[in-house]
């Protein structure tokens, strides 16, 4: 096993404690600079939502089953509500049968982990629905 000798590591430290420390020092003086003496425009997007980290292409198997279920329930069937114990018994069904070895769902041809992340986002906006109305009754949850 090689292993790093401390001199090294030090070093490495080092270098990293200063770069981040430069990466302060311009963010601090891209602040404190003139609206004329900016190279580009200043965004505050510090814990906002980053949207990058998603992985769009993935997002078009979500897409084909939700235009599987526009097809046969109606255009947004899930807003309109529905038991969170059968939108988990579906998602635990799609995984169960990838966990068995069937990737794809014989009725729409579409990944089962398609069908979860489906069954997940409803679960999810039913959760924010049902807590939304808690919160207009006054009731906390």
């Amino acid at each position: 096993m090689n292993l790093m000798s401390r001199e090294k590591m030090e070093a490495m430290m080092d270098e990293l404690v200063s770069s981040q420390e430069g990466e302060v020092r311009k963010e601090f003086a891209l602040r404190n600079k003139s609206v004329e003496e900016q190279e580009g425009a200043i965004r505050y997007n510090e814990g906002k939502t980053d949207w990058n980290l998603m992985h769009w292409p993935s997002m078009e198997h979500l897409i084909r089953v939700l235009k599987f279920g526009e097809k046969k329930y109606g255009r947004l069937n899930y807003m309109k509500g529905h038991d969170q114990i059968d939108t988990l018994n579906s998602l635990t069904r799609h995984i169960a049968a990838m966990h068995s070895g069937e990737l794809y769902d014989k009725e729409t041809g579409e990944l089962h982990a398609a069908h979860g992340i489906a069954n997940c986002m409803f679960w999810i906006y039913n959760h924010i629905k049902d807590n939304q109305k808690s919160v207009e009754l006054g009731k906390v949850t």
